[in-house]
């Protein structure tokens, strides 16, 4: 269905759509396309022009110029007022029309939503997550009644991209009465209603359809389902940025250059959205404090634009007398990038993927491990060092306070305090995890992704963007060890400066080869945990949080942040594992 604002004669609006729609109909490499029929009805209230062209092409497993294959193609026009309907045989050749299209352009989601209904048959679903091999890009389904088959936490960073449903189009029935089968894809503006057996019927069909559009009520569908949005008028009051680098999450070999930008961008640097000055028009763009290990490289405006449903990003610098170092440019080559850069606002949207959606969270507590991190320092990730001394050697040395080492001393302990369990660091490209914990005794593998804290403030709040990548990486590489085995992968890094990183009960052994050992005595199928390490939230604020009003923008934090861990608990638990998250007490 499509829109447009010329007030013109609906005649007129008619010869405009089909005088495009037929400079679309012309040969390509390989197909030869020809009108051989054209015309011109008014219908009761409709204007339609009908076009038939001819296509002739070569089968595709035919010597060229020895056979042909003749295909005719229907298309009908049918406009009302300033709205219209392009009806096609071929899909392929409505897009065609469409692209460029500048008489009219299909139809808001809104105008489509009411053809969203009961018993959806046939879903297609489009992920707004950043893409990762633990979770589909997209999805398919079938059956009889989906909207009582998705899952509320899974499935609430899809959204809907086509559905069949049963609507309720008064006047559209099937054979047995009941309320006509109906395709719908909102993003797109299209219905589709079945073949119908006579122009007359057609007409008819089309009146249902436009006064439906035009008078029927809507209600969310799908509500456990992220709401792409096309009016973002009543978006404001951003709050968080994260980057989800596409890069940290690859199943691939990733070229080194890549990988260190998005580490860097990801793991070392902080974004804070700065609080706007008094009198700011509200809106969707935002002034970000950028900080990169732990220096400021000053402040910036996020203009946030959105044309045609997509989101345009462009920083500029407060300052430029320091706005042209190399950390600058990355700066902003990093946050510019639609594919990477997530924002929450307060008004309960999200911009993702280059699309703003109304941001769906169940509200569900997940279950923290507190643990007291005082003696380390929360916004150090791993110990200080400078050649020719390495990270494995400096990790628990020399008054190391960095997460490193709380993970070495406190992490893995038995009654008394004491280191207990095989550690190892693993730390570097395409690693398996920051560390990995091996309990003889119980034969519980874990493991470890450390990140350091964006805050060390005794009042800080949540914060997604602190937890998102790495919870990601988590669970993807709990996928490695469905598929390669945790000896062979172990081995690897044997050679490396890191692969010397080894601990015993806490006393560190000169190489892997007992732990590897350790490694190859474990049964087939040991235990598996997931473990993250992420001191940004503190018990305080949990607890704090569990008082707050519905609507809050605290409390809208924590469930963003106890949605994302039982997201991915479930993720981890299909890989036969568990998932633990250890906050400050």
């Amino acid at each position: 269905m499509l829109d447009s604002a010329d007030q013109s004669a609906d005649a007129i609006l008619r010869d405009k759509i089909g005088k495009a729609a037929k400079a679309k109909i012309r040969g390509s490499e390989g197909v030869t396309r020809r009108v051989i029929n054209e015309t011109d009805d008014q219908v009761r209230e409709f204007y339609l022009r009908t076009i038939i062209y001819e296509e002739v092409r070569s089968p595709a497993w035919a010597a060229p110029d020895t056979l042909s294959d003749k295909t005719h193609q229907l298309l009908i026009i049918a406009v009302q007022g300033t709205r219209a309907a392009l009806n096609a045989s071929d899909g392929a050749m409505r897009d065609r029309i469409l692209k460029r299209l500048k008489p009219a352009r299909p139809v808001p989601r809104a105008a489509i939503e009411p053809f969203v209904g009961d018993d959806a048959s046939v879903l297609h679903l489009s992920g707004v997550h950043t893409p990762t091999a633990v979770k589909p890009n997209s999805k398919s389904l079938t059956g009889s009644a989906l909207e009582h088959a998705l899952d509320p936490l899974g499935d609430q960073t899809f959204v809907l991209s086509a559905v069949r449903s049963r609507p309720g189009v008064p006047g559209l029935v099937d054979a047995k009465n009941r309320p006509a089968s109906i395709g719908a894809a909102p993003g797109g503006g299209r219905i589709w209603v079945g073949r119908q057996k006579s122009l007359d019927d057609f007409v008819a069909t089309m009146e249902r359809v436009f006064l439906h559009a035009q008078t029927a009520s809507t209600s969310p569908r799908f509500a456990m389902l992220a709401q792409q949005i096309t009016d973002v008028s009543a978006v404001q009051g951003a709050y968080e940025i994260i980057l989800t680098p596409k890069d940290l999450l690859s199943e691939d070999a990733v070229d080194a250059a890549d990988f260190e930008f998005a580490r860097k961008w990801a793991y070392d640097a902080s974004f804070e959205v700065a609080s706007p000055p008094p009198g700011a028009v509200p809106g969707l763009s935002l002034v970000v404090d950028c900080t990169l290990l732990g220096v400021s490289l000053g402040q910036a405006d996020l203009a946030v634009t959105f044309i045609d449903g997509m989101v345009g990003l462009d920083l500029t610098w407060k300052d430029a007398a320091t706005s042209s170092t190399k950390d600058h440019h990355e700066c902003r080559r990093a946050l510019t990038d639609p594919d990477i850069i997530k924002i929450h606002y307060e008004s309960g949207h999200a911009i993702a993927q280059g699309r703003c959606y109304s941001s769906q969270y169940t509200d569900q507590p997940f279950d923290w491990t507190f643990q007291s991190f005082q003696g380390y320092d929360l916004e150090k990730e791993k110990p200080a060092f400078t050649k020719p001394q390495s990270l494995s050697s400096a990790i628990g040395t020399n008054g190391d306070n960095s997460l490193f080492a709380f993970v070495l001393e406190k992490l893995f302990v038995d009654a008394a305090g004491k280191p207990t369990g095989w550690l190892a660091c693993d730390d570097g490209s395409m690693e398996l995890a920051d560390f990995i914990h091996l309990d003889p005794t119980t034969k519980i593998v874990t493991l470890v992704h450390v990140k350091a804290s964006g805050s060390a403030k005794p009042d800080r709040q949540a914060s997604v963007s602190d937890f998102e990548i790495v919870v990601s990486q988590a669970v993807k590489n709990l996928r490695h060890l469905e598929r390669r085995p945790l000896g062979a992968e172990l081995t690897k890094g044997k050679g490396k400066k890191i692969g010397s990183a080894v601990w015993k009960d806490g006393v560190r052994q000169k190489n892997r080869d007992d732990f590897l050992k350790a490694i190859g005595q474990l049964p087939d199928r040991y235990k598996k945990v997931a473990m993250v390490v992420q001191p940004r939230l503190t018990q305080a604020e949990v607890t704090a949080c569990e008082t707050l009003a519905k609507g809050n923008n605290r409390l809208l934090r924590m469930q963003q942040l106890n949605t994302l861990l039982l997201a991915s608990r479930l993720s981890a638990m299909a890989c036969g594992a568990q998932l633990v998250a250890v906050v400050d007490a």
